[in-house]
């Protein structure tokens, strides 16, 4: 997400069903497109919020407190575990590398 401020279709251009949404902090307003993503990882929010609740009772993936979001890209494979933690899966990494 590069503008966490913004809150219409223009800030989800490329958007497509199944995409992880990484973020510093999760808007209530982007709830049409976290119902259609593969998760939400965000570095800011607690589980009881708003748009944590809502994943829950959705089914959605949402973590909240994840470190390590800085150095994701568009188009990398990431592992994120429970506790947060979320790291860039290796084989991905190294193609990043090469065409970067």
């Amino acid at each position: 997400m590069q503008d966490e401020t913004a809150i219409d279709d223009s800030a989800f251009s490329g958007f497509k069903d199944g995409d992880i949404i990484v973020c510093r902090m999760i808007s209530p307003a982007w709830l049409p497109w976290v119902q259609r993503s593969g998760g939400v990882l965000s570095e800011v929010g607690g589980w009881l919020s708003h748009m944590a609740i809502v994943a829950r009772e959705r089914g959605i993936l949402l973590l909240v407190g994840c470190t390590g979001l800085d150095q994701l890209k568009t188009g990398m494979t990431v592992n994120a575990r429970t506790d947060g933690a979320v790291s860039v899966d290796e084989r991905t990494a190294a193609q990043s590398r090469k065409t970067a």
